[in-house]
């Protein structure tokens, strides 16, 4: 099974933390962990913000959101300044989902943007969910706590993480049969750091 694995995947990534080397992977189960646990992360975000005095968007405030971020998404590979339309959509959809408390899905490019240093806590829910294995018994585990990895990972040089995390992304994604315009640059984008 580990020789089709590596054929079909390519080979595996590692993470290192503390002087531990541990795999990290994004099958389905952790794609759907990540998509659980960051829709408690906007809930948790969007009372926060609302404790704070942010009000909540009215539904044609929403809807307005939505319709911006759908345009620049659908019209994303006619941009010319793409890293700015990029960060614009991110943004859009941040608030969308704090607003509307969806988790990120791994399934969608836009939220390996979430991934970065300016958010800690998606960082380390995203290593967490790819810490999981499958134990013989079908369940699966994770060798370290979300509370370790706060610990655990060094936030003043997260470039190493974050790069495990987007070639791991990218080993278990589904590959587009054809190529957009923007491809390379979405590919180079997503390891910058």
């Amino acid at each position: 099974m580990d020789v089709l694995e590596r054929e079909i995947l390519g080979e595996p990534v590692s993470i290192t933390l503390a002087g531990e080397t541990y795999p990290l992977a994004f099958p389905m189960f952790a794609v759907v962990l990540y998509k659980q646990e960051t829709a408690k992360l906007n809930c948790r975000r969007a009372k926060s913000a609302e404790d704070n005095g942010r009000a909540r968007l009215l539904p044609a405030e929403l809807r307005q959101l939505k319709n911006r971020y759908r345009d620049i998404v659908d019209n994303l590979e006619d941009q010319t300044d793409f890293l700015q339309q990029m960060e614009e959509s991110v943004a859009l959809r941040i608030r969308i989902d704090e607003e509307t408390g969806n988790g990120d899905s791994l399934l969608q490019l836009i939220n390996w943007w979430k991934i970065r240093e300016e958010d800690p806590e998606r960082i380390v829910l995203a290593v967490w969910a790819g810490l999981h294995q499958q134990k013989e018994d079908g369940s699966w585990q994770a060798p370290l706590a979300v509370s370790q990895l706060h610990k655990l990972i060094d936030f003043s040089n997260v470039a190493p993480v974050l790069q495990a995390i987007t070639r791991s992304l990218m080993r278990y994604m589904p590959r587009r049969k054809e190529a957009s315009p923007n491809a390379g640059a979405l590919e180079a984008e997503a390891t910058r750091v």
